[in-house]
């Protein structure tokens, strides 16, 4: 079927910079990706651990491991490694969030345990493509055997370890999606996109063509922390008690864009709003950003799915209703961030 649309300049000139980064091969196919979420986003409730179809670049010519692995997560000796500087990321405001597929906080202590392993073995920093394919890889294995464990302990659905890990049938799409999210990628601008970079956790350098991806000072600090699923199978939560502090008191200090979005959503609770649609438009509100109902979802989705792993924020359901409240944690941490 052939539709005409007509796109207000700002939304065709932001998909104009997807484009021309690579994540999408043209118009058509950025359009047909944004039904498809709307479509989802109509179906389903998004922070219940729906992953949106994204234009992401395939691993284009190769073959990707989803079975065992060699790579291992467990703790080593780090004191060799060398971290890198954190990366400037000058002019990013408040208003620019982490983007909201990056859902979950387990993943990127995953994606930072692998990196400090690979690291610890001396040598130069991993190329970037490279250490996204091979990571993303071992999520995979590792996410489904945590989606059998959820099976197992029978996690509830908001509850559920293996969320956000590549463990869905579209395979080279999921293996994608999560290198590019998790790990991250050079931008056709030239600027750094993904959790780690974004967070302030890793940084890439650039040796003639090569991206290289290594660890700065804070991503080596919470690649050693021992966590709970990682180490001691501890199957009941994702985050330690020390990963969750580490977490909230680097991006107080380092990541004003994550900070402001947990404040941002603390207070309008604060302020007794407590259902999906109306925080949604709330944020919009008091953002007073152009983003669409689906990008505000998406955004708030995401970004609360974090803070329910810090244990800032719980929820409560009624059939289909959902209301969200702030826990002692959240509203201690937004006093003491002020």
């Amino acid at each position: 079927m052939r539709a005409i649309i007509e796109l207000p300049e700002y939304l065709a000139r932001e998909a104009r910079k997807l484009i021309d980064e690579g994540r999408y091969s043209d118009l058509s196919s950025f359009i047909v990706a944004s039904v498809e979420n709307q479509l989802i986003l109509e179906k389903s409730d998004i922070e219940a651990g729906t992953l949106l179809v994204e234009g992401v670049r395939e691993w284009e010519g190769k073959k990707h491991p989803s079975g065992t692995t060699e790579i291992s997560n467990a703790r080593r000796d780090y004191s060799g490694v060398q971290p890198l500087g954190y990366p400037k990321w000058e002019g990013r405001g408040g208003e620019d969030w982490l983007w909201g597929q990056i859902n979950k906080i387990l993943p990127i202590k995953f994606v930072a345990r692998l990196l400090a392993n690979e690291l610890s073995s001396g040598g130069e920093p991993p190329l970037l493509d490279e250490f996204a394919k091979s990571t993303a890889a071992a999520a995979r294995t590792f996410g489904l055997a945590l989606k059998r464990v959820d099976e197992r302990e029978g996690h509830a659905w908001g509850e559920k370890l293996s969320t956000a890990f590549p463990v869905s049938d579209k395979v080279e799409r999921a293996l994608g999606r999560f290198g590019s999210q998790f790990v991250g990628y050079v931008r056709g601008d030239g600027e750094i996109s993904g959790a780690l970079a974004e967070l302030k956790l890793g940084n890439v350098i650039r040796r003639d063509s090569d991206a290289r991806i290594g660890l700065t000072q804070a991503g080596l600090k919470f690649a050693q922390l021992a966590n709970p699923v990682l180490d001691e199978r501890d199957y009941s939560r994702p985050l330690s008690e020390e990963e969750v502090d580490f977490y909230l008191d680097h991006t107080t200090r380092r990541v004003p864009w994550e900070a402001a979005a947990f404040k941002v959503i603390l207070r309008i609770i604060g302020d007794g709003i407590t259902g999906r649609e109306e925080v949604n438009r709330e944020i919009r509100k008091r953002l007073a950003v152009k983003w669409s109902p689906a990008h505000v979802n998406t955004e708030r989705a995401g970004t609360m799915a974090r803070m329910f792993q810090l244990g800032l924020l719980d929820r409560e359901r009624d059939g289909i209703k959902v209301e969200y409240r702030a826990t002692e944690r959240g509203m201690r941490w937004l006093s003491n961030s002020k």
